[in-house]
Protein backbone atom coordinates (compact mmCIF):
# COMPACT_ATOMS: atom_id res chain seq x y z
CA UNK A 1 0.00 0.00 0.00
CA UNK A 2 0.58 3.75 -0.55
CA UNK A 3 3.43 2.24 -3.39
CA UNK A 4 4.25 5.16 -5.40
CA UNK A 5 4.15 4.96 -9.11
CA UNK A 6 4.58 6.49 -12.25
CA UNK A 7 1.60 7.60 -14.68
CA UNK A 8 -0.17 4.86 -16.31
CA UNK A 9 2.60 2.45 -15.15
CA UNK A 10 1.94 -1.05 -15.52
CA UNK A 11 2.07 -3.45 -12.23
CA UNK A 12 0.54 -6.17 -10.59
CA UNK A 13 -2.29 -5.87 -7.40
CA UNK A 14 -1.03 -8.65 -5.05
CA UNK A 15 -2.71 -9.58 -1.82
CA UNK A 16 -2.21 -13.16 -0.20
CA UNK A 17 -5.26 -14.44 1.04
CA UNK A 18 -5.12 -17.23 4.17
CA UNK A 19 -8.39 -19.63 5.12
CA UNK A 20 -8.36 -19.13 8.43
CA UNK A 21 -12.32 -20.32 8.89
CA UNK A 22 -13.46 -24.58 8.62
CA UNK A 23 -15.11 -24.38 5.06
CA UNK A 24 -13.08 -25.08 2.02
CA UNK A 25 -13.06 -22.46 -0.73
CA UNK A 26 -13.61 -24.71 -3.67
CA UNK A 27 -11.88 -23.16 -6.82
CA UNK A 28 -15.06 -23.47 -8.48
CA UNK A 29 -17.28 -22.04 -5.85
CA UNK A 30 -15.04 -18.93 -5.08
CA UNK A 31 -14.52 -15.73 -6.77
CA UNK A 32 -12.12 -12.86 -6.77
CA UNK A 33 -13.89 -9.44 -7.28
CA UNK A 34 -13.66 -5.89 -7.45
CA UNK A 35 -16.09 -4.43 -4.83
CA UNK A 36 -15.35 -0.37 -5.53
CA UNK A 37 -12.77 2.47 -5.71
CA UNK A 38 -10.06 2.91 -8.66
CA UNK A 39 -10.52 0.06 -11.58
CA UNK A 40 -6.99 -0.50 -12.06
CA UNK A 41 -7.31 -3.98 -13.45
CA UNK A 42 -6.89 -4.32 -16.89
CA UNK A 43 -8.23 -7.44 -18.21
CA UNK A 44 -11.22 -8.84 -15.35
CA UNK A 45 -13.38 -7.58 -12.43
CA UNK A 46 -14.11 -11.21 -11.13
CA UNK A 47 -11.40 -14.38 -11.23
CA UNK A 48 -11.58 -17.65 -9.92
CA UNK A 49 -9.66 -19.04 -7.58
CA UNK A 50 -6.69 -20.52 -9.02
CA UNK A 51 -7.02 -23.27 -6.52
CA UNK A 52 -9.20 -24.43 -3.86
CA UNK A 53 -7.87 -23.36 -0.66
CA UNK A 54 -8.51 -25.48 2.84
CA UNK A 55 -8.51 -24.41 6.40
CA UNK A 56 -4.87 -22.73 7.06
CA UNK A 57 -3.77 -22.62 3.53
CA UNK A 58 -2.77 -19.13 1.87
CA UNK A 59 -3.03 -18.62 -1.67
CA UNK A 60 -1.22 -15.49 -3.89
CA UNK A 61 -3.81 -13.82 -5.88
CA UNK A 62 -2.07 -11.40 -8.56
CA UNK A 63 -4.24 -8.74 -10.82
CA UNK A 64 -2.55 -7.02 -13.78
CA UNK A 65 -3.52 -3.39 -13.58
CA UNK A 66 -2.60 -0.08 -14.79
CA UNK A 67 -1.88 3.48 -12.69
CA UNK A 68 -4.32 6.12 -13.34
CA UNK A 69 -2.32 8.89 -16.03
CA UNK A 70 -3.41 11.95 -13.19
CA UNK A 71 -1.03 12.09 -10.15
CA UNK A 72 -3.23 11.59 -7.12
CA UNK A 73 -3.64 9.23 -4.70
CA UNK A 74 -5.65 6.10 -5.39
CA UNK A 75 -7.44 2.65 -3.76
CA UNK A 76 -9.44 -0.02 -4.64
CA UNK A 77 -11.11 -2.96 -2.79
CA UNK A 78 -11.64 -6.27 -3.84
CA UNK A 79 -12.87 -9.40 -2.21
CA UNK A 80 -14.02 -13.35 -2.14
CA UNK A 81 -17.93 -14.25 -2.92
CA UNK A 82 -18.82 -17.43 -2.50
CA UNK A 83 -22.42 -18.98 -2.52
CA UNK A 84 -23.74 -14.89 -2.78
CA UNK A 85 -21.60 -14.24 0.70
CA UNK A 86 -18.91 -11.66 0.61
CA UNK A 87 -16.03 -11.47 2.70
CA UNK A 88 -12.22 -11.63 3.22
CA UNK A 89 -11.90 -7.53 1.46
CA UNK A 90 -8.36 -6.61 1.32
CA UNK A 91 -7.50 -2.90 -0.36
CA UNK A 92 -4.74 -1.28 -2.11
CA UNK A 93 -3.72 2.17 -2.28
CA UNK A 94 -1.62 3.50 -4.80
CA UNK A 95 0.19 7.01 -4.96
CA UNK A 96 0.50 8.32 -8.42
CA UNK A 97 4.03 11.40 -8.73
CA UNK A 98 5.74 12.15 -12.31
Amino acid sequence: NNYVMKPGSDFDGRWTIKNTGSTTWGQSEADFYYVSGTKFQTNFDVIDLPASISNGNSMDLIIDMLAPTGEGTYSTTWALRMSGVSFCFVNLTIVVKN
